[in-house]
């Protein structure tokens, strides 16, 4: 089934929004916020304006403008900053503690590489470790050409 969704020019996207009763408090700020950020990601957000849009009412609530919704995607990407600032230094902390533990267990062998090292539930192994081996070669960094390449 194709559907097709005719372009709306920024201005006629204005107007669906006015018509649904959307106070543009901002109008040259809205025309700037649709044109760099999408008609669509803005109607998500703002869905829990609207009255019933489960339902196909689309108008907004008495009272409505365009910078409360415009507030909460602004805040909604600052906690996802923050969160992926953290989760961030999470993920380095857990991969080099992995590593170390690696090492540690394994010694300088190139485990990775072993089939063995995997648990038996990796599907085409082959072609994964022949993948990574070829990524090993092609790598310009001397360090890995000497460490994978020339010991192992």
């Amino acid at each position: 089934m194709k559907r097709e969704k005719p372009f709306k020019s920024i201005t006629a996207l204005i107007e669906i929004l006015r018509g649904r009763m959307l106070d543009l408090d901002d109008e040259s700020g809205a025309e700037k916020f649709l044109y760099d950020f999408n008609y669509y990601r803005f109607t998500g957000y703002a869905r829990q304006w609207q009255q019933n849009p489960a339902h196909g009412v689309d108008q907004f609530q008495d009272g409505t403008t365009f910078s409360d919704i415009l507030d909460v995607i602004e805040r909604d990407s600052r906690m996802r900053r923050i969160l992926s600032d953290g989760l961030r230094t999470i993920e380095l902390s857990v991969r080099a503690r992995f590593a170390h533990e690696l090492g540690d267990t394994h010694g300088e062998t190139a485990f990775y590489l072993d089939p063995d090292s995997y648990l038996p539930i990796m599907p085409r192994m082959d072609e994964f470790l022949e993948g990574l081996e070829r990524d090993l070669r092609r790598s310009e960094c001397a360090s890995l050409k000497w460490t994978h390449l020339e010991r192992f």
